[in-house]
């Protein structure tokens, strides 16, 4: 898996506030990782038509489970 940014477990404030701390000193301090995060993020296909697809493969698949 490709991170694509960052994340936290639970809807807490710490810990959104952990992770912007992430953030942002990734932007300080590393700019080479911080630009591939935003080429990887802008490559992502974000269309309607692939997310109904996504969607799509997601009910195929629950409905050959039953």
């Amino acid at each position: 898996l490709v991170p694509l940014g960052w994340t936290f477990d639970r809807a807490d404030a710490g810990r959104m506030i952990d992770a912007l701390g992430h953030c942002l000193n990734t932007y300080w301090n590393y700019k080479e990782s911080w630009r591939g995060l935003q080429v990887r993020g802008m490559s992502q296909d974000l269309s309607w038509d692939h997310a109904a697809e996504l969607y799509e493969n997601v009910l195929v698949k629950a409905k050959y489970q039953w």
